[in-house]
């Protein structure tokens, strides 16, 4: 006998309580320390699709505005996500290999020729950390700096351990892979993340460096407040934090 028809699988729901339950829970963060009140915006995906969209809190502390859904935030170190699938999306296309020696490609720095691709995505490289340097503190955290200029910072330094050996996290992996990006395609970091992932995916609201009217990071100031991380750009870590976007763009990065 032939089979019975098969029935599409319904798409995934959130259950009717998904809004209420999600609001009580963040408004438990500033319930008995009203510092802590959570400010930014929650993207739900799933297959690829935003079941849910919400906003909290302040976009200018100062001003009063409230947040929306397609605010941009200046995302940190989340900036290392676009960074790994920009140079995934140059080994699937032949222009890298994981097991390349990073030396091999940027033959002018003093690198270690142990240190591979994979060991940079990996953060098993030994590098030490670029934003622990007093150099990194009193000139680069306030000026937009390339990736050039970072690792030349670094690139001289002893290793932590062995590449392959330990697990470390640090940001000079992902600033010597923007390096690493421009040096193999010829063209500026931010446009090869552009052309290899914001466009494909569509993240409109991705944006490297500061942007006018985007969320920029709070920090606890000792006097128990929040208060904007106005003196440092995000494009002093290059290719490790120079990007800003939303959540509905992560959700669609994550997604794919």
């Amino acid at each position: 006998p032939a089979a019975a028809p098969q029935e599409d699988t319904p798409d995934f729901a959130l259950p009717d309580a998904f809004a209420q339950s999600l609001t009580t829970y963040v408004a438990g963060w500033g319930k008995q320390w009203p510092t802590f009140r959570v400010h930014g915006t929650t993207a739900v995906f799933a297959d690829g699709k935003a079941l849910h969209q919400q906003s909290w809190g302040l976009r200018d502390l100062a001003g009063g505005s409230p947040h929306g859904e397609d605010d941009a935030f200046e995302i940190g170190t989340l900036s290392v996500h676009l960074t790994h699938v920009a140079v995934l999306d140059l080994v699937r296309s032949g222009d890298l290999a994981l097991g390349d020696s990073v030396a091999t490609h940027i033959p002018d720095m003093q690198l270690q020729p142990s240190i591979t691709v994979e060991h940079l995505l990996t953060m098993t490289s030994g590098l030490p950390n670029f934003t622990e340097t007093m150099l990194f503190e009193k000139v680069y955290k306030r000026h937009v700096a390339n990736n050039k200029a970072l690792v030349t910072s670094f690139a001289g330094d002893p290793l932590e351990f062995e590449p392959g050996t330990d697990f470390a996290p640090s940001l000079s992996n992902a600033a010597l892979l923007g390096l690493l990006i421009e040096e193999v395609t010829d063209r500026p970091y931010a446009d090869v993340v552009q052309a290899r992932v914001l466009e494909p995916l569509g993240m409109e609201h991705t944006r490297y460096g500061r942007q006018a009217g985007a969320s920029v990071g709070l920090s606890f100031h000792e006097d128990e407040h929040l208060e904007p991380v106005v003196d440092a750009t995000p494009a002093s870590l290059g290719a490790a934090g120079g990007w800003t976007s939303s959540a509905t763009d992560l959700g669609k990065l994550y997604s794919a």
